[in-house]
């Protein structure tokens, strides 16, 4: 009787925990749903019917084939905002409240402003 009860709960536990990904995919950590997204975008030999009943929504999609997306700097934590200076980029992010300074693509841990901000409630 043990060896078809824990069976069954395991499946109802992932069949639930499916259910709960598909239907309120934001509120689960962004770096877990870019994990879904990433293992939904690279696995092979599945249909994109398969792939797309995840309920993740796609990262991005590109339909002006003249668009290219380029990485100009790394090592940024929750960028949200940018405004563009001259040759310079100014950026916040978010959970940190800091306003970073980025010169020719580098950034140079120089931070215009720190501002102390509660992000508890937020992921």
């Amino acid at each position: 009787m043990l060896k078809i009860i824990i069976p069954v709960i395991i499946i109802c536990f992932i069949l639930v925990f499916a259910f709960v990904l598909y239907t309120y995919w934001y509120l689960f950590p962004t770096s877990f749903v870019d994990i879904v997204r990433d293992i939904r975008d690279n696995v092979q030999g599945v249909t994109k019917s398969t792939e797309q009943s995840l309920g993740v929504p796609p990262k991005y999609t590109i339909n002006d084939n003249d668009f290219i997306v380029e990485e100009y700097v790394t090592g940024l934590h929750q960028p949200t905002t940018m405004a563009f200076l001259d040759d310079d980029i100014i950026i916040l992010e978010k959970n940190t409240g800091k306003v970073l300074l980025i010169q020719d693509g580098k950034n140079n841990n120089q931070y215009l402003l720190d501002f102390n901000v509660n992000s508890y409630w937020e992921s």
